[in-house]
């Protein structure tokens, strides 16, 4: 599999804005630092950002995610609050909490997920609720499971998952006719916004 179908399928919501992050590991024997440094300045002016962790001896984890709505998702009360009493420097803005966020991916990484920060469910679009539940009951007790365990409401969670697999299809069908990854993107922005 090829670093585009890689990209496409695990992170063609966010790159098509309809997540604010995706997290994924890529074999280092697939992953281009030529093509992700394209994509970081093709995505750029799109607000899309791409970061690149050591995740093993041989991959990486990547996290694309989209810096206004981090920004946007750190003006919730509720989140600023739950990320301050895990001692994230919300005081400092989004991009010291990004670069808290990347730093404790790094470490969980490196010790062989230890100390996994499940507060990443936040920056990935899960719900608050699911994420402290999640925490709270070490991952049991779900009421529905999809991309995330939901504890909350789960008709919702279902709707969000269907838009996201909707998404991902609809990149992995363009990608198979020969389109590029941007190009993928912009179709199916003009496609999404004139439903």
């Amino acid at each position: 599999m090829s670093i585009d179908q890689i990209m496409i399928q695990c992170g063609a919501p966010s790159l098509c804005k309809i997540k604010p992050a995706n997290m994924f590991s890529i074999q280092m024997n697939i992953c281009s630092i030529e093509q992700m440094s394209k994509w970081k300045k093709e995505f750029a002016a799109q607000g899309i950002n791409f970061s690149l962790l050591r995740s093993s001896e041989n991959s990486f984890l990547v996290f694309v995610y989209n810096f206004a709505w981090i920004q946007a998702l750190l003006k919730d009360r509720r989140i600023n609050n739950y990320l301050k009493n895990k001692n994230y420097p919300v005081q400092e803005g989004a991009k010291a909490v990004l670069n808290e966020l990347l730093f404790r991916l790094n470490q969980a990484s490196a010790k062989n997920g230890s100390s996994f920060p499940h507060e990443v469910g936040i920056f990935l679009g899960y719900p608050l609720l699911d994420v402290a539940a999640f925490e709270r009951s070490c991952g049991q007790g779900e009421a529905e499971r999809g991309i995330w365990k939901s504890y909350t409401d789960s008709s919702e969670a279902r709707r969000t998952w269907a838009l996201y697999k909707e998404c991902a299809n609809f990149c992995v069908e363009h990608y198979k006719v020969g389109l590029k990854v941007p190009q993928i993107v912009n179709s199916f922005n003009k496609a999404f916004n004139a439903k």
